[in-house]
């Protein structure tokens, strides 16, 4: 982490600014070196490179220290065949890196069904990207912004999608483009609501999740919890209005 970016526990109080009650956070330092992973953990990066295996460590250092925060009992957590973390049986939860911090954020399953975290540089995305993330109807509150500071929310776009992919996937396991997700922000720009544009799944079109955004000196971090609900056709998802 650069000189003047947030210190590990800043970031993390941060944090919990936005996260709901219940909501355990963790963050750790990928270029750090923690403990030995666990056996079942360690299967997942065998072949790996360096860097890698450091990313891996750091997110189950940052997993356990989420479980004591919770009070849980401190276990393993695998990877499964999608590479996606194999949460113990009475918790969810989402880790997510980039290259100066990982998080991982955990709740009870009793509480939340699902949950999703995603940790990105504060950098405007590539120019190449930008079309393929966002749609025009998604970038047209920033036209009067310059292109820079439309790079910037096409970052912003792209984390609030990517965490709602990760919470959504958990319950349904359904894979599908940026397309498929219509974020709009509040007027504080700090909470979002994401709109599946199709059907996906057992999601209908227009259900809706919203999630909350922080930004700080060198990230933007988004998060979506999805409440407890037997199964996903009562998940926690919201009709809302189209256009």
């Amino acid at each position: 982490m650069t000189e003047h970016a947030l210190s590990l526990s800043d970031l993390q109080h941060a944090v919990r600014c936005i996260a709901p009650e219940g909501v355990a956070i963790a963050i750790s330092d990928p270029k750090a070196v923690y403990a030995a992973l666990w056996p079942e953990e360690a299967v997942a990066i065998t072949n790996a490179r360096p860097a890698r295996q450091r990313e891996y460590a750091a997110g189950r250092h940052a997993a356990r220290g989420a479980m004591q925060d919770l009070g849980a009992r401190v276990q393993a957590v695998p990877s499964g065949a999608d590479r996606a973390p194999i949460w113990p049986e009475t918790l969810t939860g989402s880790i997510s890196h980039d290259a100066d911090v990982c998080i991982a954020v955990l709740g009870k399953r009793h509480q939340f069904s699902a949950i999703g975290v995603d940790v990105e540089p504060d950098a405007p995305l590539e120019d190449a990207l930008i079309s393929e993330v966002c749609t025009a109807a998604e970038l047209d509150p920033f036209s009067a912004c310059t292109r820079a500071e439309k790079a910037l929310w096409a970052r912003r776009i792209f984390s609030a999608k990517e965490a709602t992919f990760k919470a959504q996937y958990m319950l349904s396991g359904a894979m599908f483009g940026f397309e498929s997700l219509a974020i709009t922000y509040d007027k504080s720009g700090k909470r979002f609501a994401a709109r599946f544009c199709q059907p996906t799944a057992q999601i209908p079109a227009n259900a809706s999740l919203t999630g909350a955004q922080i930004v700080t000196q060198h990230q933007v971090i988004s998060l979506v919890t999805i409440g407890a609900r037997q199964g996903m056709e009562n998940a926690d998802f919201h009709l809302c209005a189209t256009g």
